[in-house]
């Protein structure tokens, strides 16, 4: 017989997996925190009263009266009450302070017929408010007209005030002063003007040991005005600061240096 090979497979390849790439996570972004503004210094701050007192040398020049709910100011024949009051004030730079105002709630009382000018002025001294409210008595443990504190006097009968820093009225201490005249329902908050004096405790030109009301003119006459420890919190006093953003300092635009013209050069 013909010889005849031996019968042969037809050849397969080996098997194989269709390619797959390898796994990857789908792209991520670094993770970033959202975008915060810079802190601005712009809004208004109503400030409650951190302490108040009466300083009186119409009854007892010992009596301590802070606890008290009625900030009096009262004058007659050389002796009178003051009345101190102080505010923790906000971090904010002095030049966006546009405007601060004391406001003070009015009581109807009976002897404030007559007039009375006010003047304010930035204590000298740091004090303590006590809790005591009888003026005849030696209640309480702060501020009176002799003591700023338990076992610390006043240099001066009555309180010590800033006298010599110009506030814009000269070298007087006097940071603002107005004439009440009787007592208008209608009308019952007293505003003053204590701008300068926010400033200058913003830049440190004085410590902040509050502020002092007091008669500089007329007397035989009383007015009253809710205290820190009014009942109702809306008759507190309040230190009013309406400020706005102030703008970084920016350096004066600057043209690209230049070379001087030169003129080609000549045999």
């Amino acid at each position: 017989d013909p010889p005849t090979d031996p019968p042969t497979d037809p050849p397969t390849d080996p098997p194989t997996d269709p390619p797959t790439d390898p796994p990857t996570d789908p792209p991520t972004d670094p993770p970033t925190d959202p975008p915060t503004d810079p802190p601005t210094e712009s809004g208004t701050y109503e400030l409650l009263a951190a302490k108040d007192t009466v300083l009186t040398q119409t009854e007892n020049p010992n009596a301590n009266l802070g606890g008290s709910d009625t900030l009096s100011l009262f004058a007659a024949d050389g002796s009178d009450r003051t009345s101190l009051l102080a505010f923790d004030l906000p971090v904010v730079a002095a030049e966006s302070v546009q405007t601060a105002s004391l406001q003070l709630k009015q009581q109807n009382g009976s002897y404030d017929e007559g007039p009375l000018e006010v003047s304010i002025y930035a204590v000298a001294a740091d004090w303590a408010e006590g809790n005591g409210n009888d003026p005849w008595n030696n209640s309480g443990t702060g501020a009176s007209a002799t003591f700023a504190s338990e076992g610390v006097r006043w240099n001066t009968i009555g309180g010590d005030l800033n006298t010599q820093f110009d506030f814009g009225h000269g070298p007087n201490g006097l940071i603002t002063a107005q004439t009440l005249n009787g007592y208008d329902a209608q009308n019952d908050v007293i505003e003053f003007d204590v701008t300068a004096v926010v400033q200058a405790w913003l830049k440190s030109e004085l410590p902040n040991y509050g502020l002092a009301m007091v008669i500089t003119q007329g007397q035989y006459a009383e007015y009253l005005f809710s205290s820190s420890e009014a009942v109702n919190a809306a008759d507190r006093p309040m230190l009013v600061i309406d400020s706005s953003p102030t703008d970084p300092p920016t350096d004066p635009p600057t043209d690209p240096p230049t070379d001087p013209p030169t003129d080609p050069p000549t045999d």
